[in-house]
């Protein structure tokens, strides 16, 4: 079957239209399926980006959603309707539970400069994603690999919404196979975690990570580093020395580097996560509570851990705009946040128009690529000087170790 950009299901044929017109004009390949079964036929897992109509005669989307679930797809998703934002809300988070990848949501009617703006950020990273995903992968070529060095670092920065400073990294692994596909880390750290690997996984990108943290110190470029934790390293007594070791051997600060860990993980093992995430604090590193919104907790419940920071789930922040549940979400988010002295960083960021918003409800930091895309190490310096200089006010924050 012919690979294409564009699978859209949706029984309405002016949408159709729409969509294949929207499609032509952001130069992508498009099929169109009016029914489930027609949409059956064409889908595989080569297609780039599915749209989804959630709400069609013979099947709705959410049997759909389960479908694709079955068959473990990669495909990026990107969910419409206009049964309203939070019918859009909860298909996002039942399509995430079930680890299906959503890259948009949209609601009826949308215009189509909009939806064309959307394909164009995000059917290149589905079709490099889903590439990715199609690998063989088994416990010896991921030690292969691990061996072999081809554990490579990427850092995508964080700036302030109040000054636009640069004021951290977050560190994201890529595996680059000279010669042969790349692998995704939807992928492959997942396949880590369940072979026993996921310990050596993370050794090696905090290896890199700080000295790579090091090396932008003694260029006189000093920001702040997060690295994020699988659930899976979080279970060992002894992590917060290894990690205070790792710091020592490459000359960091521990106060440069913040350690992210998901709300799911806290809350299912508090009495563990109160040992060595109080002990990283006493350390001077900086902890941080990710993806916040889409667990179960509140903010008061997880003030039981002395976290510094808290990032606000990607998926509020996209539908910031359109949607005012989302907004009432996030603004009583921060509010509570600033209550308890912590630093609030949005990911997810891609247009001027959510940062502005953010910023006029006193978020802190931003992440997403409307600042940057992540990046090598060494190309982060000549960004930096580069976002500097595109600011009107671009002066560094006065001390980036305060927290």
């Amino acid at each position: 079957m012919e690979a294409v950009d564009l699978l859209v299901l949706d029984d309405d044929l002016d949408m159709r239209t729409f969509n294949a017109h929207a499609a032509a004009k952001a130069g992508l390949s498009c099929s169109l399926a009016a029914d489930f079964e027609s949409f059956k036929s064409r889908y595989s897992p080569s297609v780039g980006l599915v749209v989804l109509d959630l709400v069609m005669p013979d099947t709705d989307g959410i049997e759909v959603l389960r479908y694709l679930a079955r068959l473990n797809a990669n495909t990026g998703l990107i969910i419409i309707t206009a049964s309203g934002n939070s019918v859009l809300r909860t298909a996002s988070e039942l399509a995430s539970a079930q680890g299906l990848r959503v890259v948009g949501v949209l609601a009826k009617p949308f215009v189509l400069n909009d939806f064309v703006s959307l394909l164009g950020r995000t059917v290149p990273n589905a079709r490099e994603s889903t590439v990715k995903a199609n690998v063989d992968l088994n416990e010896s070529e991921l030690r292969r690999g691990l061996a072999a060095g081809e554990m490579d670092v990427y850092y995508q920065p964080k700036v302030s919404l109040r000054n636009r400073a640069f004021y951290a990294v977050e560190t994201l692994v890529r595996w680059i196979r000279p010669g042969r596909d790349d692998v995704s880390p939807a992928v492959f750290v997942p396949f880590a975690e369940s072979c026993g690997l996921i310990d050596e996984l993370t050794q090696t990108v905090m290896r890199q990570s700080f000295a790579q943290c090091a090396a932008w110190n003694k260029a006189g470029l000093t920001v702040k580093l997060s690295i994020n934790l699988s659930a899976y390293s979080l279970t060992e007594l002894d992590l917060t020395d290894r990690i205070a070791s790792l710091v020592v051997e490459h000359g960091i600060d521990p106060r440069q580097v913040i350690i992210e860990v998901t709300e799911s993980w806290v809350m299912a093992d508090l009495t563990t996560a109160m040992d060595i995430l109080t002990r990283l604090r006493l350390k001077g590193f900086g902890l941080s509570l990710d993806d916040y919104g889409t667990g179960y907790s509140t903010l008061e419940q997880v003030n039981r851990i002395p976290f510094s920071e808290i990032k606000i789930d990607q998926s509020f922040i996209r539908s910031l705009v359109a949607d005012h549940q989302a907004k009432l979400i996030v603004a009583s988010t921060i509010e509570l946040a600033r209550s308890l002295d912590l630093t609030v960083v949005a990911e997810g960021v891609e247009t001027q128009s959510v940062w502005t918003l953010l910023a006029e409800m006193g978020c802190d930091l931003a992440q997403g690529y409307l600042i940057a895309k992540p990046m090598p190490g060494p190309a982060i310096a000549e960004w930096s000087s580069g976002w500097a200089a595109a600011g009107s006010d671009h002066h560094r924050i006065s001390n980036p170790l305060k927290n």
